[in-house]
């Protein structure tokens, strides 16, 4: 975390800080001023905050350089919190800044002067409502380092043979694993119920890229059958975005990120973060309550590891097999596959007396409760009390998967 005090003149500048991929602004000055990720600033334009006198406001994504515009006094802390540093200003965030109330004020008399809704949504909202789970992908209860196929951090997966996924502590890394001859869907999130038809933007931070890749929005009829795709630039460097306006019928059904013809076999895109939501602005991002959405999550996947197999307690009644129930935080969207790795059953009255899982079924799901029919290699006693636990010197696993 770094900490330091701007005076600002009324010319933009670039701030350099380090510590901290996100920066905490607070206007110590008496109006408005400006901040951005990239040069150019534009009181208005997407991507530009306005902060206005008194008040502070988290930048995300600015990993050491944010733009500045305005006068007065600015204090900047450098942090990768969610927490606001600074302990008597207020979160910005209500109503219209003093340049905007100049500028309607100026045109008072002009009846052909409209806010649209999108502007008001704006100024009087911090972050628009992000309609994608795990967003920043911080969720990742498979709890792998890097997936080449399927489902990868949480309702995010891979589509292709051509590409891998990599969480790190700030994002994740995409690399194309092939050279590309043609343009390939790669890393996606199917929305579990489409949103209606309207106005809806999508934006994108990345961190590195190299090659050509972009990022969509896809939509379906209401009978799930494709409609359309609409498509970012090519993804650069920063906020990306693309906006649409959806005719009456059409649907969004995912989102995705691809790569093009002429990528490299090596080449990766970083992302901080990706945002789906109504209106055709782009409003900041506000990265997510982690426990609120792993809950989130947690309908679609829910992984049983270390002391969480401790939860499966139950008597044999077959020197074969054993039935148990558990309880997953949250009701999963339907009735879960499983999928296990490493898994045995211990006797309570000798912890060192186990039997292997050879199989294990779902038998039965009414909302979060899942009924476990586990199948051992070795005879179990007929009334004695078992857990399910891991084998010895490995890290054993239960996957309930709901996905899309």
């Amino acid at each position: 975390m770094t900490s330091k005090t701007i005076a600002l003149t009324g010319a933009e500048i670039r701030v350099n800080y380090s510590g901290g991929t996100n920066a905490w602004l607070r206007n110590d000055g008496t109006d408005a001023i400006y901040a951005s990720t990239t040069p150019g600033i534009t009181a208005g334009a997407d991507g530009t905050a306005s902060i206005p006198a008194g008040q502070a406001m988290r930048i995300d994504g600015t990993c050491g350089t944010v733009y500045l515009l305005g006068t007065g006094s600015v204090q900047l802390v450098g942090s990768d919190y969610t927490a606001c540093p600074f302990k008597t200003a207020a979160l910005g965030g209500s109503g219209a800044d003093s340049v905007a109330r100049a500028a309607i004020e100026a045109h008072a008399a002009d009846t052909d002067i409209h806010v649209t809704a999108d502007e008001k949504a704006y100024w009087n909202t911090l972050s628009g409502k992000n309609d994608l789970d795990n967003p920043d992908f911080r969720v990742n209860q498979r709890g792998l380092s890097e997936y080449s196929t399927g489902y990868t951090v949480d309702r995010w997966y891979i589509s292709t043979d051509k590409c891998k996924a990599a969480p790190e502590s700030d994002g994740i890394r995409l690399t194309a694993t092939a050279a590309l001859t043609s343009n390939t869907h790669a890393f996606w999130q199917n929305i579990e119920f489409p949103l209606a038809p309207g106005k809806y933007t999508l934006s994108l931070n990345v961190s590195e890229v190299s090659g050509v890749w972009s990022a969509r929005i896809r939509t379906v009829n209401a009978s799930g059958d494709y409609v359309d795709s609409y498509y970012t630039s090519a993804l650069r460097e920063g906020v990306n975005k693309v906006s649409v306006d959806l005719p009456d019928g059409e649907y969004i059904s995912a989102v995705s990120i691809g790569f093009n013809k002429g990528t490299e076999a090596g080449n990766s895109l970083k992302l901080a973060w990706v945002k789906l939501e109504g209106g055709s602005l782009a409003t900041p991002f506000v990265p997510p309550d982690y426990a609120a959405e792993l809950a989130k999550c947690q309908r679609y996947l829910y992984v049983l590891r270390g002391s969480l197999l401790r939860a499966g307690l139950s008597e044999a009644y077959s020197t074969s097999y054993v039935l148990f129930y558990l309880y997953a935080p949250t009701s999963f969207r339907t009735v879960p596959s499983v999928s296990f790795e490493n898994i045995v059953l211990s006797s309570t009255k000798d912890g060192s007396v186990y039997s292997e899982a050879a199989n294990i079924q779902v038998r039965g799901c009414n909302s979060n409760s899942v009924k476990l029919l586990v199948t051992v290699t070795d005879p179990l006693n007929v009334g004695e009390q078992y857990e399910l636990g891991h084998k010895p010197e490995t890290v054993g696993s239960i996957v309930l998967s709901a996905e899309l």
